[in-house]
């Protein structure tokens, strides 16, 4: 790789991008690890309950209001721990399963 290039990661691969050593105003951000929660459906009722710069959502939507919680996957580490968690989930079962039963999201 050249000294004035990084790869930035996409798809299965990477794009090689040229840097002008004399323009180039960045840094790289490394990630931290943050452990998972121990009881995710506990917290998050609790955080839509008591949040921490508004209201509770009870008492700020409408009848006609529709809250929305998005995901976004950068990678396919989560995919690929989720398919390791179905896998463990599924053992001694049987029968027709979706994502929703492994999940417990009836």
């Amino acid at each position: 790789m050249h000294p004035d290039s990084i790869h930035i990661d996409y798809g299965r691969g990477a794009v090689p991008v040229r840097i002008d050593p004399a323009r180039a105003r960045w840094h790289i951000v490394q990630p931290r690890h943050v452990p998972p929660l121990d009881h995710p459906r506990e917290h998050f009722r609790t955080a839509c309950a008591n949040p921490l710069a508004s209201p509770p959502l009870a008492e700020i939507i409408a009848p006609n209001d529709r809250i929305v919680i998005t995901h976004e996957a950068f990678d396919r580490n989560g995919f690929a721990q989720g398919a390791v968690v179905a896998a463990e989930w599924l053992l001694g079962r049987k029968g027709f399963f979706t994502m929703d039963d492994v999940l417990d999201m009836h």
